[in-house]
């Protein structure tokens, strides 16, 4: 057991958590009496169950899981509201260190008339643009760990954290590669509950109208809809979420989404992951990168070498969305 990060509260005391490591030791004796001692770092990790999803609305400056901003397809068109939300995906569930884990994304987009129904342009004649939007997704992982001289008196966010107050945050995070998709099916959403709903985009904007005016309804347009999934892999040793009285780890995952094929500006989104460890047997991990039955590490090479889960690096100053505290 040794000393971990010392820490300096507000009248200058310092203090710091213990930082315990298991290791085994084997001592090799030989016949002519040498001795070689050789340690292997163990690793404990806890196993948990994952816990329901968050609600993100008990944190509102925590998280950014929806934002608006106007979107046109020309210099000369009417301006409509491009709404993206960010769902939490399911938990990261791992069975051992160094896996390899890819969890998917989900990006809901909603384009309206900024003032709805009837009272802004139309949205019939829209399909063709839609299908021509191209959506860039780049995902930052993002670890926060908070630390405190007294016990929380709840679930540890960034508006605890205060000059001269007892909760401290480390916070890191990781680019991802970058996702590319396009949105070939959206669905139109009517004023009308009783008239059509739900069809799907490759239809012509005519149908629409036809097949309204059979049911006898005006057929308004309210929204057009898209659900995009974007695959994410993660690839580090990371420790599982948890939340103790002092000491607390959090993930979550920052999605900057540009938009090629119209007029609107960039979307910064944040929704949070959980990370855990399964309830079952872990198997062991496979290496593939060998050199003479020795193993190369090269799954370890982005932890550089550290197996205590910590993120040892921070990219540009900019990367964090502005809503964060450093």
């Amino acid at each position: 057991m040794t000393v971990g990060d010392v820490l300096r509260g507000p009248n200058k005391e310092e203090y710091a958590q213990p930082r315990i490591k298991y290791t085994l030791r084997a001592l090799v004796h030989s016949h002519e009496d040498d001795v070689v001692t050789m340690d292997k770092e163990i690793t404990v990790l806890p196993r948990s169950e994952p816990s329901p999803p968050i609600n993100t609305s008990d944190f509102p400056r925590e998280f950014v899981d929806s934002a608006v901003n106007p979107i046109s397809f020309s210099r000369f068109q009417h301006s409509y509201s491009m709404t993206m939300s960010l769902q939490e995906p399911s938990p990261i569930t791992l069975s051992h260190p160094h896996q390899h884990v890819t969890s998917q994304l989900m990006l809901d987009v909603v384009i309206r008339t900024f003032g709805g129904g009837a009272k802004g342009p139309s949205l019939q004649g829209l399909p063709q643009n839609l299908k021509n939007l191209t959506f860039s997704l780049q995902p930052i992982f993002r670890a926060k760990t908070f630390y405190s001289t007294k016990p929380f008196p709840q679930i540890p966010s960034q508006t605890m954290v205060y000059p001269m107050g007892p909760v401290r945050l480390h916070d890191s995070i990781l680019k991802l590669p970058e996702q590319k998709s396009e949105a070939r099916s959206w669905e139109q959403q009517l004023s009308d509950p009783a008239s059509l709903t739900g069809k799907d985009m490759d239809s012509k904007p005519s149908d629409f109208s036809s097949a309204a005016a059979q049911k006898g309804t005006a057929g308004v347009i309210e929204s057009w809809t898209s659900h995009i999934q974007f695959p994410i892999q993660i690839e580090h040793d990371l420790s599982p979420s948890f939340c103790t009285a002092v000491a607390s780890r959090q993930y979550s995952i920052i999605g900057r989404v540009r938009v090629k094929g119209a007029h609107v500006s960039e979307f910064i989104l944040e929704c949070p992951v959980q990370v855990n460890y399964s309830l079952s047997a872990p198997e062991p991990p496979q290496y593939s990168d060998r050199t003479n039955g020795q193993e190369t590490n090269a799954g370890r090479q982005m932890c550089h070498g550290r197996l205590d889960g910590s993120l040892d690096f921070v990219i540009d100053q900019d990367d964090p969305p502005p809503y964060s505290n450093e």
